[in-house]
């Protein structure tokens, strides 16, 4: 009995992490709540709430896959 993943299910699994998980984490999952934040300062605080927001996703992610 095989029980080790191939070369080529490795590639696929890293494909779909980097092309399908890794994006969609960044781009739909982690919006940062911006009450509070005026116009004018909005962008560099946006950007780092939302880069921030996206390593707590791959934390949780690490610790809690099965």
């Amino acid at each position: 009995m095989k029980t080790k993943l191939s070369t080529e299910q490795l590639k696929q699994l890293d494909d779909l992490i980097e092309h399908t998980i890794l994006p969609a984490l960044y781009e739909d999952v982690c919006e940062p709540d911006m009450e509070g934040v005026e116009d004018n300062e909005n962008d560099d605080i946006y950007e780092d709430r939302k880069n921030v927001l996206y390593v707590e996703a791959l934390n949780y992610l690490k610790n809690n896959l099965i």
